[in-house]
Order: C-alpha cells, then sequence, then structure tokens
C-alpha cells in the first residue's frame, strides 16, 4: 500500500526525465527512381561497354535494364520499348523488347520503374560490334492525353571477346 501511495507517484514524475539510450540512425535504402532522380535509364550506362561473349554457335548476350519512367501525378507509364541502332539511323534498329509493363521494384511511392532483361543475338551470321544506340520509347497517358510517346537514349559500345 505504502509502495503504490507514495513511491510509485515519484516514480511517475521521474518519467518525463528519463532518456532512452541514443540509437544509430537507420538508413532505409533510396529507391533508385525517385523524385532526385535524373536519370531515365540507369542500366547500361552511358557509355559503357556491353561485352558479348563470342562463340561458335554464336551465342545471345543478355544485359540488365533498369528504366525510371519520369510520370507522376495525373500521367503514367503505360510500356516501353526498346531499340538497338546505330548512332546514324534514327528510324529502325533490332528491336530487343516491346511492350514491357512497369514492375515499379525500384520506384519510390507515386513513380515506376522498369527492371528485366533484353538478348543482344548476333545477327547476319556474326556479332555485332562498334558504337550503337539504345533507344527506349516510352507509352505514357494522362492529363487529357490519350496516348504520348518519351524518348530517351544512351549510347553505348558493342564489343566481342573469346
Amino acid at each position: 500500500m505504502a509502495f503504490t501511495r507514495f513511491i510509485l507517484p515519484i516514480i511517475l514524475l521521474l518519467f518525463p526525465f528519463i532518456k532512452a539510450a541514443p540509437q544509430a540512425p537507420t538508413s532505409t535504402p533510396t529507391p533508385i527512381c525517385s523524385p532526385q532522380s535524373s536519370l531515365r535509364v540507369v542500366s547500361p550506362t552511358q557509355g559503357s561497354t556491353i561485352t558479348q561473349l563470342k562463340t561458335t554457335s554464336l551465342d545471345p548476350t543478355n544485359i540488365e535494364i533498369i528504366y525510371c519512367s519520369g510520370q507522376y501525378f495525373k500521367t503514367r507509364t503505360v510500356d516501353i520499348s526498346v531499340w538497338l541502332t546505330r548512332p546514324e539511323h534514327i528510324n529502325g534498329g533490332v528491336l530487343l523488347a516491346k511492350g514491357v509493363h512497369p514492375d515499379n521494384k525500384d520506384a519510390q511511392a507515386g513513380f515506376s520503374s522498369y527492371r528485366f532483361n533484353v538478348t543482344i543475338a548476333p545477327w547476319g551470321g556474326s556479332y555485332g560490334t562498334g558504337e550503337r544506340v539504345l533507344r527506349f520509347y516510352e507509352t505514357t497517358t494522362g492529363f487529357y492525353t490519350a496516348m504520348n510517346f518519351q524518348i530517351n537514349s544512351v549510347n553505348v559500345t558493342l564489343a566481342t571477346s573469346g
């Protein structure tokens, strides 16, 4: 009885002055695709070299694509298609992926991202080498428009080894 009458009120008065041990700040990984990100094509990077392993059976090479959509608020991304072209060719090229939908694995809430692999296969019986452009055609919609296209690109170099 004495505890609840005299000591408990004193302990309760001291609670505001008791401080917890300082906690180390926890870092949450920043999504690759966020409002702070200015990159649309995250991987492969601008100027990177894609090395194809040269084999007698002309095996294809897989590369990972990470793409951040710039759409938000009243607009949204629908899908993207990826083309591989020579720098001097504005139209045409090799279609690597068509109509890929966002998976949002790398996006902050309210934003969209894509992560998938594409295959670069030898054509005409040999591996392509030299300067190339990966072009990303993003289909977007919303805010008084039915369909729009955003085009982003990165310059890459195709090389072989083996």
